[in-house]
C-alpha cells in the first residue's frame, strides 16, 4: 500500500504540479469555462493545478498536495517530500501579499487574481497549520 501511495503522489505531481513556467496551451485546449488557464505568465510558481477541466492553479489544490507530501514525509522520513511541501507553502504565503485582500490566501495562485472562494482558503490554512506542526512539533 505504501508503494502504491508513493506512486499516486508521483502521478499527481507529474500531472498537476507546476515547478516552472507552464506551457501556454492547456491540455486539449480545455478550460473554456474560465480565463485563468490563459494567463500562465501570471501564475505564481510552484503551484498545483485544479484539474484537467479547470487547468489553472488553485490554492486548495496546492494545499492537498502539500498535505500528501507531508503524509509521505511522515511515512518515509524522506526530506524531499517535506521540501516539496515547503516550496508549495512558500508560494501560498506569497499570495497573501496581494493588495486586493492582504493577508488572505488567494483562491487563484496568480498575480492579480480574480474571485476568492473561502472553502479553498480554509484548505490552505489547514495545510499551513499541518506544515507548521511538522516544522515545530508541539511539546507536551
Amino acid at each position: 500500500k505504501r508503494q502504491l501511495a508513493l506512486d499516486l503522489i508521483r502521478f499527481a505531481e507529474d500531472q498537476f504540479v507546476m515547478w516552472s513556467q507552464p506551457p501556454a496551451d492547456t491540455p486539449n485546449k480545455q478550460n473554456d469555462d474560465g480565463t485563468a488557464a490563459a494567463r500562465t505568465k501570471r501564475w505564481m510558481l510552484p503551484c498545483v493545478l485544479e484539474q484537467y477541466r479547470c487547468w489553472a492553479p488553485v490554492c486548495a489544490s496546492s494545499a492537498k498536495l502539500m498535505r500528501m507530501y507531508l503524509a509521505a514525509y511522515r511515512a518515509t522520513n524522506d526530506p524531499l517530500h517535506l521540501e516539496k511541501a515547503k516550496a508549495l507553502a512558500a508560494t501560498l504565503t506569497h499570495t497573501q501579499s496581494t493588495p486586493k485582500a492582504p493577508g488572505r490566501y488567494q483562491t487563484w495562485v496568480m498575480q492579480n487574481p480574480p474571485t476568492m472562494w473561502f472553502n479553498c482558503e480554509l484548505m490552505a490554512v489547514r495545510a499551513m497549520r499541518e506544515l507548521a506542526e511538522v516544522e515545530m512539533p508541539q511539546k507536551n
